[in-house]
């Protein structure tokens, strides 16, 4: 059951990739799939999580998420720290922006 809802989210999110595209054209010289996506909160520090493969000398590539994976993602966050809120664990909800800079790195939505 888990797993066809992961397709099934999985499917509905590259629906709406392509959506997307069809409908934004890029505004920006940078190709069009960099308008769907967010950069890793740590690429602007360059910080290690913020790359893949870092075994090597030079690391590979820069991690990003799908822009609507990512805001279903702080979403759960917001969510999590409601029900920590209440079992008083937490003082406060975090906003989108300091869930943003505080992650590391999310998993997989």
């Amino acid at each position: 059951m888990a797993a066809s809802i992961l397709a099934l989210l999985s499917l509905v999110c590259l629906l709406n990739l392509l959506l997307s595209v069809m409908a934004h054209p890029p505004q920006r010289k940078r190709g069009w799939w960099r308008d769907l996506f967010e950069d890793h909160p740590g690429l602007v520090a360059k910080t290690p999580e913020s790359f893949t493969n870092l075994a090597l000398a030079r690391p590979d590539k820069q991690k990003v998420w799908c822009k609507q994976c990512f805001v279903r993602r702080v979403v759960r966050e917001q969510a999590r720290d409601e029900e920590e809120l209440k079992a008083g664990q937490r003082v406060s909800i975090r906003d989108d922006s300091t869930i943003k800079q505080t992650c590391v790195f999310f998993p997989s939505c």
